[in-house]
């Protein structure tokens, strides 16, 4: 998975969360499940592929970023499933959106520190 796929990965939970409240939890996705971090596509680059970033400071950050983004998102399925839907579009819309816009800027640190890296001297 390259850095832009990471991020297209991470991007969809947003839409797939609000149509799952909008639908009020029908699908009942399951708040367990969502709430491990190293399950979805960019979990598992980050706990994979991604760990040869470890050296790099914004791999600390997206490591915990995702999994409070993952904490996050569990909480919005449980308000959903039981019919809050206000509080889970209230959790999705700060408190969600605050850490996927974290998880999305420390990818980019880490794309951006590879890539100058990469660099010719």
């Amino acid at each position: 998975m390259n850095f832009d796929d990471a991020i297209s990965a991470h991007v969809q939970w947003k839409v797939r969360l609000r149509v799952h409240i909008s639908e009020g939890g029908e699908a009942k996705l399951d708040s367990d499940e969502i709430e491990h971090d190293d399950r979805c596509d960019l979990g598992r680059w980050i706990h994979g592929e991604g760990t040869r970033y470890e050296a790099d400071d914004a791999y600390a950050k997206l490591l915990d970023e995702h999994r409070m983004f993952h904490r996050v998102a569990a909480a919005v399925v449980r308000h959903a499933n039981a019919g809050n839907r206000a509080a889970a579009l209230n959790l999705l819309d700060v408190e969600f959106t605050k850490h996927s816009f974290a998880v999305i800027a420390a990818i980019n640190n880490i794309k951006h520190h590879h890539e100058q890296a990469a660099r010719p001297a």
